[in-house]
């Protein structure tokens, strides 16, 4: 008699993270539950989160993986 093991259903999510680099503070944050939504497509809406904030006035640097430095042409960074 063997035993059949049940496939369980796999939830991602993902944490996309804007951080001030000198003050480590985080700046903007969406979670996705959507394992299929690439970093690339939450960049502007970090930057624009950062932007309608009252405690940052001006981005000097974006850093970014290769995924988000393709949006950030776009940006005008």
């Amino acid at each position: 008699m063997g035993c059949k093991k049940q496939q369980q259903e796999r939830i991602f999510k993902n944490t996309h993270v804007a951080v001030n680099v000198k003050t480590k503070k985080i700046l903007s944050m969406k979670v996705t539950d959507d394992e299929h939504v690439h970093d690339s497509k939450k960049l502007p809406e970090l930057v624009e989160n950062i932007i309608k904030s009252d405690n940052v006035t001006a981005i000097g640097k974006l850093l970014g993986d290769g995924a988000s430095m393709k949006v950030m042409i776009f940006l005008d960074v």
